[in-house]
């Protein structure tokens, strides 16, 4: 039997809020957006890391049409659709940054995460398929800084489907709680680059774990444009095998076997580090695991 892995894709529960940092707060949830026959409890939260007005301390609401709710402050605008599983997250780095970022220093992130309990994650080595699904589309994104102040280096706008392969019997714990663990990544879209290539495997300089991204026409087509609806429908775990097999020749998840390997955590949307208006709607995701036949039977 297919197995949903992620908790209220359907969007029929309240979303937690967090603060500006993922060191200093972690995974506390410090508000709610709720709206009429909203669930209690948080299976997704909003991180907003470094931007400088946070939903939890100023926002507005509005009705959409076609029955969304709309969260916004002068820094963004989240429009949720309850029930439906559909949601968007638009970043006005116009307003968020008064100058172009330098090399090294913080930028504004928009994200949707969900952290999986230990009680519901299923050991990688039990399936025999890990299907990834989703509908989206970068309904825009402007560059508003002057061409002499770009360095593609430096400055971006970037949509990535990110998930952490843990080691569920390990005893290390970083500063959000997570135990020992590697990203693996399903890169969306990139202002700078009309194509993606791979696998893109890198130590992330803030969580200092290895990111493990795949080549985007692997899973979706080679060039993603604004204004267009795209669609993964991929079996990503032979992908997370070799993408493990990596870490362990690069010094990363040393203690750790397959069988001891689950998806413990997931986030998609924004990391803005330059000054880009930017909005990108998603639906219809899934993670669905298919039990492997030798284990099923057991």
């Amino acid at each position: 039997m297919m197995t949903e892995l992620l908790n209220d894709i359907k969007l029929k529960k309240r979303i937690g809020l967090k603060g500006f940092s993922s060191v200093a707060d972690g995974h506390a949830v410090l508000d709610e957006l709720r709206w009429k026959g909203s669930k209690t409890g948080n299976c997704w939260t909003l991180a907003e890391w470094s931007s400088n007005r946070l939903l939890k301390d100023e926002r507005f609401e509005e009705v959409l049409i076609g029955g969304g709710i709309r969260y916004r402050n002068k820094m963004k605008n989240v429009d949720v659709f309850p029930g439906e599983g559909k949601i968007a997250l638009e970043v006005f780095g116009s307003k968020e940054y008064s100058r172009p970022r330098s090399a090294g220093e913080q930028w504004t992130h928009l994200l949707m995460e969900q952290w999986i309990p230990l009680s519901k994650q299923v050991p990688l080595y039990k399936l025999e398929k890990l299907t990834a699904q989703l509908l989206f589309e970068v309904d825009n994104c402007d560059m508003r800084m002057n061409a002499e102040d770009y360095d593609p280096t430096v400055h971006a706008a970037h949509i990535s489907w990110y998930f952490t392969v843990e080691n569920s019997k390990s005893d290390i714990r970083d500063v959000e709680g997570r135990p020992d663990y590697m990203w693996f990544g399903l890169p969306l879209y990139d202002s700078r680059f009309k194509k993606i290539d791979g696998p893109q495997v890198f130590m992330d300089s803030g969580t200092k774990r290895l990111i493990y991204g795949l080549k985007r026409d692997t899973f979706c087509s080679a060039e993603v444009e604004t204004g267009k609806k795209y669609k993964v429908d991929i079996d990503i775990l032979p992908q997370i095998k070799r993408a493990f097999v990596i870490a362990k020749e690069r010094g990363c998840l040393t203690d750790a076997k397959w069988e001891d390997m689950t998806i413990g955590s997931t986030n998609i949307g924004w990391e803005v580090p330059g000054i880009f208006d930017c909005k990108f709607t998603y639906e219809k995701m899934a993670l669905i695991g298919m039990p492997a036949k030798a284990v099923a039977s057991v």
